[in-house]
């Protein structure tokens, strides 16, 4: 099998956040089927035809060509009021703009949240990706709740379960084989 490389995306932009961390764990995971590289987007405007028109700015261009390179996606989705982020739907909106990056695109899902673990959130970001024609794997079922306790991700969001770690590292190369439909 071919060494997939994968980007990471957290819907969330903290420093500190749960949702990095996940990623962070199926970055560092020494394994021959993938790599993962964490997309910071934290640069990037709103959407805004004007801009889009006048050319697009350095870090819309960056962003574009790092995911449209990829061999697939990895999101890790935060869970705000019951959806995805504003900063995750503002990136996607990028995404599909003159040409749709996201289109074939193999993508997973996992989140981090409160009660439900960010079941919500994964719940429309599939929806959408769907709607763009990018390519969901089923649900690995990681929807970690950070509030449980012991808490699986501590305050600077590194994830303190290696049962958790398990799993993530688990989905990762679960996704490097995954015969996209």
């Amino acid at each position: 099998m071919a060494l997939k490389k994968f980007i990471g995306i957290s819907g969330s932009l903290r420093v500190k956040s749960s949702n990095t961390g996940l990623l962070r764990v199926m970055q560092d995971s020494p394994t021959s089927a993938y790599t993962l590289t964490i997309l910071d987007y934290s640069t990037l405007p709103l959407y805004d035809q004007d801009v889009e028109d006048g050319g697009n700015l350095p870090s819309v261009d960056q962003a574009r060509a790092a995911i449209a390179m990829a061999d697939g996606i990895i999101f890790a989705c935060p869970e705000y009021n019951g959806y995805f982020s504003a900063a995750l739907k503002n990136l996607i909106d990028w995404g599909t703009r003159k040409s749709n990056i996201w289109a074939n695109k193999p993508c997973l899902i996992v989140s981090a949240g409160g009660g439900g673990g960010g079941i919500r959130a994964c719940r429309q970001l599939t929806a959408l990706l769907t709607d763009i024609k990018a390519h969901v794997m089923p649900d690995p079922d990681i929807h970690v709740k950070i509030f449980s306790q012991p808490p699986p991700v501590d305050g600077t969001g590194t994830v303190t379960d290696s049962t958790l770690g398990d799993k993530l590292r688990n989905a990762a190369n679960a996704f490097a084989s995954w015969p996209m439909p």
